[in-house]
């Protein structure tokens, strides 16, 4: 591997090198992808439930750890630790193939039931390791699966995260367990072991618990027929104008906290039902740090 920076001092030199051209498939990098069953993809993404009451019940217990008497800590944490990201400038020759790797990190996260936290952690790691070094054509996606392996054993609360030996089935088995721990060493080492960073997912996860409180809900129920036709109007070209964007997960405009934050209060506003009133929480302008005149 070789350094856009500087050289590499860590043993690891013939590890990666740079080859111009990289054939895509469908999912990852110039791999041949097994059959696999549609079993795990084919569970319902959310349980059913026989009433909006309890659909809304159990959601607010499920994200309790969000809404605790550390909550205005935890926010104010997450603030400060996203100032020491990494600038990422996406300079890297093989930007063009980012792409076909976010796919796999994907399918791989869908396969193994991992977080959207998780997934955008690794692309902020994939993304930092590409501005850095020139990868081999055939390390691509052992870059990439490490990159999730590693997100995964930092976002993720279930002990049994997924290993490498199952990641390394969704190309085949074509690399070794010595490959994943130098490219290990390599991500690690380049971000000094210091991984714990919120990405937009977090702020967005920890934002949508407030958008709307228990109150908020049954005024929306009470009132829902007067504003359901004007609510879902606006609603659905904010949905087709998502459904056409980028595959990047993070969009060079919401790089930042006051961008994500100023973008969100904007969509919010457009989505507000002027049929009620005092739609907008007001512990949602408190965390945005926005005024209702805005």
């Amino acid at each position: 591997m070789e350094s856009n920076k500087s050289p590499d001092s860590c043993g690891y030199s013939n590890f990666f090198c740079h080859s111009p051209i990289i054939p895509l498939t469908n999912y990852g990098v110039d791999v041949t992808w097994p059959e696999m069953g549609t079993t795990p993809l084919d569970v319902p993404m959310f349980p059913q439930y026989s009433n909006p009451f309890e659909l809304f019940t159990n959601q607010r217990t499920e994200i309790s750890h969000w809404l605790c008497d550390y909550s205005d800590d935890i926010f104010q944490t997450l603030r400060e630790t996203e100032l020491r990201r990494i600038v990422l400038g996406f300079q890297s020759k093989q930007c063009t193939f980012r792409e076909a790797m976010l796919r796999l990190l994907k399918v791989a996260a869908e396969l193994h039931s991992l977080s959207r936290t998780t997934l955008h952690l690794a692309l902020y790691l994939l993304d930092g390791f590409m501005d850095n070094f020139t990868i081999r054509s055939e390390k691509l996606n052992l870059t990439a699966l490490t990159c999730l392996i590693i997100a995964a054993k930092i976002e993720e609360a279930d002990i049994n995260a997924p290993k490498f030996v199952d990641m390394n089935k969704l190309v085949g088995d074509v690399y070794t367990v010595e490959e994943f721990r130098q490219a290990e060493m390599k991500v690690l080492m380049l971000f000094h072991f210091d991984l714990i960073r919120p990405t937009v997912a977090t702020f967005a996860e920890y934002f949508s618990n407030h958008i709307i409180t228990l109150d908020d809900y049954h005024l929306y129920l009470q009132n829902w027929h007067g504003g359901l036709f004007k609510y879902n109007s606006i609603l659905n070209p904010q949905l087709e104008i998502l459904s056409y964007t980028s595959t990047d997960i993070i969009p060079p405009f919401y790089r930042t906290y006051k961008e994500m934050a100023t973008a969100l209060s904007k969509l919010m506003f457009t989505l507000v039902d002027e049929s009620l009133s005092c739609m907008f929480p007001k512990f949602s302008l408190k965390i945005l740090l926005y005024s209702v005149q805005v």
